[in-house]
């Protein structure tokens, strides 16, 4: 093996482990999130509006990040977001009171905002030196992350153990991790010319589907991972154990279609793609909606979760692949507008639940799958 080959693998695992990072991080939280409501005693609402924490530090981190990685460059950048993402890890499970959850909240979707900018333009530049599509099996690494957190989290919750002290132990775990994995990551010497023309955020009118598609695809991800214990709780009467299954379902869906997503694009093409994946997670939200059965549910995940599998990976690499545009900063546009759905979409759910139901509100989440579907023609 040549030095160039052993770098470049070392750089695609480091690569795949930060995506598994951030996967361990939020899967642990997502399922813990019905032992913390019932500790704080929050309602829908407040449970909601405090989950909305989540959505207001990317929106500083996002673009900021485009805006140094010029200067900075994006190893250094992953490195500090993963690390405060580790370490924001503890915060929500010994959060005192709403408020607290909020601001819990906010400094983890902050943290995974800057590093999500970080991680894909590594991501970008691997698949470059590759040669080949990566991008999917990448985000790969985030889902099957995901199934081994709701795994962990799950035995968490039948075991009934403190949600403070399960979230701080992962938290050190992910710590450990992050020193570990940083070590491959790749210098890019060419995201740092021309720093001072570059410190901007742009999204170019060419882009603007692929942020649509991924607003759409990550408002639906984040819903089902928030809200798909609770619906299968509260509308469905099923017990703490097997609620946690209907994010577990999902995630090895999401696991199976982005591992084999690359050879599937490169072969039938991103447009035809995601015109099929939006219509596959419509039918699976939909059942969702008409259920009366947890397993009728659990169906319902599954198939969602194939839908929406490479809807952020289609997105994210487009962003990265346009004529002018630093892959950074291109990243950070489309990631800015594809997460806002991912991290104000459950919150949304939350207050639209309150003043509707679960099952409405979830049905709305299924006509987004549609709206990708129509967007694919104008996909770049």
């Amino acid at each position: 093996m040549t030095e160039r080959s052993r770098q470049l693998r070392m750089a695609r695992l480091s690569v795949v482990g930060l995506f598994a990072i951030n996967g361990l991080a939020f899967s642990n939280w997502f399922v813990r999130i019905p032992a913390v409501e019932e500790h704080l005693g929050l309602s829908t609402s407040a449970l909601g509006l405090a989950l909305l924490g989540t959505a207001v530090g990317p929106l500083v981190t996002m673009p900021l990040a485009g805006m140094l990685t010029p200067r900075f460059g994006s190893r250094r950048i992953a490195l500090v977001a993963t690390l405060g993402l580790a370490l924001a890890t503890a915060l929500p499970g010994n959060a005192p009171n709403a408020i607290g959850l909020f601001f819990a909240m906010a400094l983890m979707g902050g943290s995974s905002g800057a590093m999500d900018v970080a991680m894909n333009a590594q991501g970008v530049e691997v698949e470059r030196r590759a040669g080949r599509s990566l991008m999917s099996s990448f985000h790969g690494g985030f889902s099957v992350a995901t199934i081994v957190g709701a795994g962990t989290g799950a035995l968490a919750a039948r075991w009934d153990v403190d949600p403070g002290l399960h979230l701080a132990v992962v938290a050190a775990l992910l710590v450990v991790a992050t020193l570990f994995v940083q070590r491959g990551l790749l210098d890019i010497a060419h995201e740092r010319e021309t720093a001072g023309e570059r410190a901007r955020l742009r999204l170019p009118r060419v882009l603007w589907p692929a942020a649509v598609i991924g607003f759409c695809g990550l408002l639906a991800e984040g819903s089902v991972s928030d809200w798909s214990g609770i619906f299968l709780r509260r509308e469905l009467d099923a017990g703490a154990g097997f609620a946690a299954l209907g994010f577990a379902v999902f995630a090895v869906t999401m696991s199976i279609g982005r591992l084999t997503g690359d050879a599937v694009i490169d072969r039938v093409g991103a447009r035809r793609v995601i015109a099929g994946s939006g219509l596959l997670a419509a039918v699976g939200m939909a059942t969702v909606v008409v259920s009366t059965a947890p397993w009728v549910a659990l169906v319902g995940f599954l198939v969602a979760g194939l839908g929406l599998a490479v809807t952020a990976p289609i997105a994210f690499s487009a962003g990265a692949r346009v004529a002018g545009v630093p892959a950074g900063q291109g990243i950070a546009a489309v990631t800015t507008v594809s997460y806002l759905g991912f991290l104000a979409g459950p919150p949304f759910i939350g207050l639209l639940a309150d003043a509707t139901s679960l099952r409405a509100s979830l049905a709305g989440v299924a006509l987004l799958g549609l709206v990708s579907a129509a967007m694919s023609r104008r996909l770049p």
